[in-house]
């Protein structure tokens, strides 16, 4: 069991039952040549894009654009899984790529059922999504076949669920993830460029949305980022980390992930910020981190005398290079 859930690192022996369940749910239903609106991925390291926050363990995806779905951590430590918000990820959604869109496995699983919409898109009123329900009933058949069959069995799903862990539809779905996210921005210590925020970690410091003042171990101290966010001295961080307080460093490292500074073929910044995370303890969310960046082999480029060039990296072999 522990090498099936290997990407869960720390949490692998306290697995939360409810997505033991929905593992178990998206089998027996494979086995009936039933959709459920979510691949399962418990098997392999997960889901880790570049917008893939260092602290999420995804679980599945919807199959589209590289959208999928994970635990939001808090950079470990949410004590139980079960209790940890559910962050969806669109990694094609440039800007906008990270939103938490439940408090909880079971009420994502409310929404996966009847409201998936909302899981996967952004609407600017209850009212908006409402329109989009009416439009997607009203669109006739779908890539699943037969719309009317294809619904038929969404009901079955959605009554089997119900009868066996009784979960069933929320209330004003649309209303319930605004009051989610309203309720998270009350728990975190600072807020980051991708919504998520850093809840309070240190000892003394409190949900109030400190607005940079000062101390407890150090400092609460935004860094500054200029206009160009690729124009990062690796020496700045360093002295920016020796007086920054920890809630400050990691809000830097959720900000430097989200303005795509560790894209850069540079890997001195990330490879500092890893061995970082491992002197604080949090050496699940720095091996994240380094599965969001791999590594790139290097090349070596060759141009023939009749203008061919050839291209090809460490791995290959001399007949690939021929």
């Amino acid at each position: 069991m522990s090498a099936y859930f290997q990407q869960f690192g720390k949490y692998t022996d306290r697995l939360p039952p409810t997505l033991l369940q929905l593992v178990e749910l998206a089998e027996e239903l494979k086995t009936r040549d039933k959709p459920l609106e979510l691949s399962m991925h418990v098997d392999d390291n997960g889901y880790h894009y570049a917008s893939t926050p260092l602290d999420v363990i995804s679980f599945g995806s919807n199959g589209c654009d590289g959208i999928h779905y994970g635990f939001l951590t808090d950079f470990g430590t949410v004590e139980h899984l079960e209790e940890a918000y559910i962050v969806c990820v669109s990694p094609m959604d440039f800007g906008d790529e990270v939103r938490i869109v439940a408090r909880n496995l079971t009420q994502f699983l409310s929404l996966l059922l009847w409201d998936d919409g909302l899981l996967c898109n952004r609407f600017e009123s209850a009212a908006a999504y409402e329109q989009y329900k009416l439009d997607c009933a009203a669109q006739g058949p779908t890539d699943y076949g037969d719309l009317v069959q294809y619904e038929a069995e969404q009901q079955e799903i959605r009554a089997l669920v119900q009868a066996r862990w009784g979960i069933g539809p929320l209330d004003n779905p649309f209303h319930y993830i605004e009051e989610v996210n309203r309720q998270r921005t009350k728990e975190v210590a600072l807020l980051t460029s991708d919504g998520l925020g850093v809840v309070p970690i240190s000892k003394g410091v409190t949900a109030a949305l400190v607005n940079l003042e000062t101390t407890f171990e150090h400092t609460h101290i935004a860094y500054v980022w200029l206009d160009d966010a690729d124009v990062i001295e690796l020496e700045d961080v360093k002295k920016y980390f020796a007086v920054a307080s920890l809630e400050s460093k990691l809000a830097f490292i959720r900000d430097a992930q989200s303005k795509g500074v560790f894209d850069d073929s540079d890997r001195s910044l990330l490879d500092y910020v890893t061995e970082s995370l491992c002197l604080w303890g949090m050496e699940d969310e720095a091996a994240h981190l380094q599965l969001s960046f791999p590594a790139q082999p290097e090349c070596t480029v060759q141009v023939l005398e009749t203008g061919m060039v050839l291209v090809w990296g460490d791995g290959d072999t001399e007949h690939d290079k021929a």
